[in-house]
């Protein structure tokens, strides 16, 4: 199993272009433009704030203190996707 290193594209898309009316791959991680969209990390961290932001009153919460805990979660996650063992 390859190991992630949260810098992957999370949501890798097939950029294609024409060559001679012929329709050829060109690369599987990057858009158009080059730009590999939001990483894995940054997905997982987006991710974990939406459950934080859902469960807590907004009136009482350091934004700050979110970010910081959804990063962590995110390369928590990621570190427990790299261990080798079978997944349930």
């Amino acid at each position: 199993m390859n190991k992630i290193t949260g810098n992957e594209p999370a949501m890798a898309r097939q950029s294609l272009k024409q060559s001679g009316g012929q329709r050829i791959d060109v690369d599987f991680n990057y858009v158009e433009d080059g730009t590999p969209g939001l990483t894995i990390r940054q997905h997982f961290a987006a991710l974990a704030m939406q459950g934080m932001f859902g469960k807590v009153n907004l009136d009482f919460i350091n934004v700050q203190t979110v970010a910081e805990c959804a990063v962590d979660a995110a390369d928590a996650l990621i570190n427990e996707l790299n261990k080798n063992r079978p997944f349930l």
